[in-house]
C-alpha cells in the first residue's frame, strides 16, 4: 500500500494527535505499507517542523527528521500536476499520481474538497484508520 502524507498530518502527529500517530506507527511497522515523499515534500516537512509557532523541542525535531529519513521512500515524480487553488499542494498530488499511491492523507480542506480525476483516495487520517480496521490490518 503506497501512501503520501501531507504536512498537516505530520504536524498533527508531532503535536500528539492519536490517529496521526497511529498512521506513522503503521507506516514504520507494516511491511506492506510504503510512505512516499519527494524532495519538495521533504523540504516542506523540514520548513514547517522548524516554525517557531509550534515550539517543537530540538529533540522532537531530530526524532521526526530521523523517522522520515529512515521510513520514507524518496521519489522523483514523473507527472507534472499543478493545483491551481493552492500551488503548494501540487507536490502532494503530483507524487500521488506518479507513484500510483492508494492514499493521500491530509487535514487540508483544499486538498480534501477538490474533485481530482485521480485514482488516489484523498482522506483524513480517521477515514484511513477506519479503512484499515475494515480490512483487518
Amino acid at each position: 500500500m503506497k501512501l503520501v502524507i501531507d504536512t498537516s498530518v505530520l504536524i498533527a502527529a508531532m503535536m500528539g494527535n492519536p490517529l496521526a500517530l497511529k498512521i506513522f506507527d503503521f507506516v514504520c511497522k507494516e511491511q506492506s505499507a510504503t510512505w512516499h515523499i519527494s524532495r519538495p515534500i521533504y523540504n516542506e516537512y523540514k520548513l514547517i517542523i522548524n516554525r517557531d509557532k509550534f515550539s517543537f523541542s530540538d529533540e522532537q525535531k531530530l526524532f521526526w527528521r530521523d523517522l522520515i529519513k529512515s521510513n520514507a521512500v524518496m521519489e522523483v515524480p514523473e507527472s507534472n500536476f499543478h493545483f491551481s487553488r493552492d500551488i503548494s499542494d501540487s507536490k502532494f498530488i503530483q507524487l500521488a499520481v506518479s507513484t500510483k499511491a492508494e492514499y493521500l492523507l491530509t487535514y487540508d480542506k483544499l486538498l480534501l474538497g477538490a474533485d481530482y480525476k485521480i485514482e488516489t483516495s484523498i482522506v483524513v487520517p480517521e477515514v484511513f484508520v477506519a479503512n484499515l480496521l475494515l480490512i483487518g490490518i
